[in-house]
């Protein structure tokens, strides 16, 4: 099993959003974005994006492990990928659903107490439990400075 993350080039932005589609997340704009893709053995199988919110604040998210391939650590590979992405910012939100809360406890994700969440953070927390059959959190991760 050969697994390689790499960024998404520009050409292969149709096919994420094709993925992000298929399972009604909203659509990358790569001008804003890091998106990893990671391939197991040559095949795309696994998604996932870093989103800049402005000069301080990023969402991890977007993150899809095609159903045939869980179960195999291909998120944490995209996961870890993208933190090595969040050196500008202060703090990194992530919106996960809640039965995959322990998933990003491990790489320091926690319910926020932050006062000063950005307007688009709230707004698209707002959205996703309107959206979204299961419940989402709002997570943060203080970053190093």
């Amino acid at each position: 099993m050969n697994i390689t993350v790499r960024r998404a080039k520009l050409d292969e932005l149709e096919w994420v959003n094709k993925q992000y589609e298929r399972i009604g997340f909203r659509p990358s704009q790569s001008n804003r974005e890091v998106i990893a893709i990671a391939l197991l053995d040559g095949k795309k199988v696994v998604l996932g994006r870093l989103q800049r919110i402005d000069s301080s604040n990023a969402e991890l998210g977007g993150m899809y492990v095609n159903e045939h391939f869980r179960g195999r650590k291909l998120a944490e590979s995209i996961v870890r990928f993208l933190l090595k992405h969040t050196k500008q910012y202060e703090h990194l939100y992530c919106l996960p659903f809640s039965h995959l809360a322990d998933f990003y406890q491990r790489f320091g994700f926690h319910l926020t107490t932050n006062q000063q969440i950005p307007k688009a953070i709230i707004e698209k927390h707002q959205w996703c439990n309107k959206t979204y059959e299961h419940e989402t959190y709002l997570f943060e991760l203080h970053l190093p400075t």
